[in-house]
């Protein structure tokens, strides 16, 4: 998964798998709380 191919190459290791999940993790919640706080905050002024 992860776009890696089985052409005898070797897989990721554990580590270099959590470390790419918890960076996409990380990438995701930067983007939501960028594109989520503005919103909140134009919410609630109306309010």
């Amino acid at each position: 998964s992860l776009g890696y191919q089985n052409d005898g190459g070797k897989s990721p290791s554990h580590l270099e798998m959590v470390t790419v999940q918890a960076a996409a993790g990380t990438m995701a919640g930067a983007c939501s709380s960028v594109l989520t706080t503005p919103l909140d905050t134009i919410k609630t002024r109306l309010q």
